[in-house]
């Protein structure tokens, strides 16, 4: 999927919980709770979020950024 988004330059809509899926695939998050969306951002700018949730969330992702390179990531908005 990676491979097709670079070449064709789509965007994709990808649901997943887990997380080793959903570094390797994303760029930006979209994280949910209560059925609400409580932020829409890159990986590491996770970190910075002040929500309970988010925060969680953070923490099982930060451990596989580590072993990438998209800790680097410079924040998009």
């Amino acid at each position: 999927l990676k491979n097709i988004q670079r070449e064709v330059g789509i965007t994709f809509i990808f649901v997943t919980h887990d997380l080793d899926t959903l570094v390797g695939m994303t760029d930006r998050v979209a994280v949910l709770a209560d059925q609400h969306i409580i932020a829409s951002c890159s990986l590491p700018e996770l970190a910075n979020v002040d929500h309970p949730f988010a925060q969680n969330f953070f923490k099982g992702v930060s451990e596989r950024l580590e072993r990438t390179d998209k800790w680097k990531t410079e924040p998009t908005h």
